[in-house]
């Protein structure tokens, strides 16, 4: 997976601004020009407006902007694999295993039914 992020660098400054007649036009919610049920008038409301109301600019120093990519040193198929790589080492060497122990076993059960030793020589196989 792949994680991407962008940082910003914020800088405050404040400064008072007074503006005269700015209002919000939304019928109801803050606006002077239509019917306001909160104020007995439009001269009412803009004054309230004017000593209450606030407008807050953001301004960026520069329109740089900054990503950062940071992805997954080890994926999923690269773990998958040394999972299998490892799980068919382990089972390949518990087949050998247990073909050794039969082998074993059958020497052994040899030995005890015959009760002599085999003979192992030089000569060819026949």
């Amino acid at each position: 997976s792949t994680t991407t992020s962008t940082v910003t660098t914020t800088t405050v400054k404040t400064d008072v601004l007074v503006t005269e007649n700015m209002t919000v036009d939304l019928p109801g919610y803050g606006s002077c020009e239509y019917a306001n049920y909160n104020f007995k008038g439009a001269s009412e409301c803009i004054k309230w407006y004017e000593r209450n109301g606030l407008i807050f600019h953001i301004y960026y120093e520069s329109l740089e902007v900054r990503s950062y990519v940071q992805a997954g040193t080890y994926p999923l198929v690269a773990m998958l694999s040394d999972i299998g790589g490892h799980a068919g080492l382990w089972l390949g060497m518990s087949l050998i295993s247990v073909v050794e122990i039969f082998a074993l076993l059958f020497l052994c059960v040899n030995k005890l039914i015959r009760g002599k030793s085999m003979a192992v020589g030089d000569g060819p196989i026949s």
